[in-house]
């Protein structure tokens, strides 16, 4: 069982295409669902009913429970639902196994917004339950706080077949951006940028974002930046 800050609760059907314009729903949490069905009955769970019914009696034997990424600004939005969450999972019966998929070091985004509850959120849960990451960078992150261990599980590939390995011409030298792209990190990657540009002095550089329709904004104030640090 998959829990998700969502609406419905969908039993996964083995073959069918879940999608979401959230890249982390899709890697994380709708391929994993899609390829665990062929072998088990898999819900996608509401967070609400969760709370509701934290045995999640009405699915019949429940094996694990993954607990999905919780995006910052929903964590932020619904504090009092999250907060729920945790006294759930302190209080409830151990029977079944809770795993915390984190794709995002909450902590180091609490000190960026100054918002100190999502450091709370990460190192509570962290202390509750086993938790999963893509990467080792984000495990040795957590480690300190995750007294049931990290693992990593990378990210799967979204397409069912390898494409063709491309090595395009270095001129120019093209960089690209894929994700998100938040006023946060806005900062750190303007300084980083920078100083690749500072390193390619006299190579023509060609940068590319591909990223949600509503940060071109920001995109648009580090393209300002750069311009002004590296006319």
């Amino acid at each position: 069982m998959f829990i998700l800050h969502s609406e419905t609760a969908i039993r996964v059907e083995p073959g069918v295409l879940y999608t979401s314009p959230v890249a982390s729903h899709r890697l994380r949490t709708y391929i994993p669902a899609c390829g665990l069905a062929s072998r088990a009955p898999v819900w996608l769970m509401p967070l609400k009913h969760f709370l509701d019914d934290p045995q999640c009696a009405r699915c019949g034997k429940v094996r694990a429970i993954v607990l999905t990424k919780f995006p910052s600004g929903d964590l932020l939005a619904f504090r009092t639902l999250f907060e729920e969450l945790l006294r759930v999972l302190e209080t409830r019966s151990p029977d079944t196994l809770v795993i915390a998929d984190f794709t995002d070091n909450l902590a180091a985004l609490a000190d960026a917004l100054g918002a100190p509850f999502l450091r709370e959120f990460q190192q509570r849960l962290s202390r509750l339950c086993p938790l999963v990451t893509p990467c080792e960078a984000l495990a040795s992150a957590l480690k300190a706080d995750a007294t049931h261990g990290v693992t990593v599980i990378e990210d799967p590939y979204e397409s069912l077949s390898r494409g063709t390995i491309r090595a395009p011409d270095c001129k120019p030298l093209r960089l690209l951006w894929f994700g998100h792209f938040g006023e946060p990190i806005r900062a750190f990657l303007e300084r980083e940028l920078e100083r690749v540009l500072r390193e390619c002095q006299g190579v023509q550089v060609e940068l590319e974002f591909i990223t949600a329709e509503d940060r071109w904004a920001s995109v648009g104030k580090l393209r300002r930046a750069l311009t002004r640090a590296m006319p």
